[in-house]
Parts: C-alpha cells; sequence; structure tokens
C-alpha cells in the first residue's frame, strides 16, 4: 500500500508516487513541486488552487505491462530533463499506483544521467519498497542501453547536478 501522506523524493528535484487525488494537489504545491509529469490518464478533476498553479503538467501516458518502445521512453525522458532545467524545478512523476511506470522513467532518467542500476534500484528500495524500478515488462537491456547512449549525448553534464543527487536525510 502506498502511504500518500509522504512524498518520495528520489533526488533533490524528482518525487515520484501514485495518481494524485485532489487533496493532493495543494499539498505538493507546498511541497514544491512546480512540475506534474502524468505517464497515466488525463487528470479527471482539478482542485480549487488548479493545475494553474504548476509551472508545466505533463501529460505522457504509457500503457502498463508492455515494453516502452525506444522513441516513446526519449520522448518521456527529455520532458522530464526539460522541467529538470528550470531554475528550482521540482518534477512528481506519477502513474496510476506509482508501482511501475513511473518509478521505471525516474529509474531511466537517472541511468541516462549516468547513474548505476542497482544504486538506483536499492534507493527505491530503501524508500518505497513497493516500487518496480526498471521493470523488465516495460524495460529490456535493450532500451537501458538506449537511454544510458541518449543521455550521455543529451543530459550529461546535468546542467543541474543537484537535481538529480539524492536527498540529504
Amino acid at each position: 500500500m502506498v502511504d500518500r501522506s509522504l512524498l518520495f523524493w528520489v533526488t533533490n528535484a524528482i518525487a515520484q508516487g501514485a495518481y494524485p487525488l485532489d487533496e493532493d494537489f495543494g499539498r505538493f504545491r507546498r511541497a514544491g513541486i512546480t512540475h506534474l509529469l502524468n505517464l497515466d490518464l488525463p487528470y479527471v478533476s482539478v482542485p480549487a488552487d488548479g493545475l494553474a498553479a504548476f509551472e508545466a503538467v505533463i501529460l505522457q501516458t504509457i500503457p502498463d505491462g508492455r515494453r516502452v518502445p525506444d522513441a516513446k521512453a526519449l520522448e518521456i525522458l527529455d520532458a522530464l530533463h526539460g522541467a529538470l532545467l528550470v531554475p528550482d524545478a521540482k518534477v512528481y512523476v506519477h502513474c496510476h499506483a506509482g508501482v511501475s511506470r513511473s518509478p521505471t522513467v525516474v529509474f531511466l532518467y537517472l541511468l541516462a544521467c549516468g547513474r548505476d542500476a542497482e544504486t538506483v534500484a536499492e534507493r527505491f528500495g530503501e524508500h518505497a519498497a513497493y516500487a518496480r524500478p526498471g521493470n523488465p515488462g516495460l524495460v529490456d537491456m535493450a532500451l537501458m542501453d538506449r537511454v544510458r547512449a541518449h543521455g550521455r549525448d543529451h543530459y550529461l553534464p546535468h546542467p543541474r547536478p543537484e537535481a538529480i543527487a539524492w536527498p540529504q536525510s
């Protein structure tokens, strides 16, 4: 079960989790979230303070349980990277349950930024044991290799290294 009362900060600027409930949007803004990356369905209802409170709301729907096509994966990672280029940006990446798609996208982005797969998986294991980063139903070694090469060519050196650093506990 996902604890909705806490945000799982994977890095200093990337939080990951489940599809937000109406009351979550205000909490996200108070936590400093500036961008939403939605990998699930469009938002059905909008709270009073609305989505307009965020600098950007990015919809990049991907199905669960099927390998993500290379082009779609790179499109999503480029969108996440673009959001993180905004000074002081903090991005909440989510899917429906926060178990498969969103942790996998964050996992892929961190691979693209030069992180080791085992280290990223350990980070999730320590703080979000329910999550399945690098879910083999969504990615394979070929996609991970393509993501790493794309990251070397387009994301590194990272212009905001603090954004991809682990938060200090």
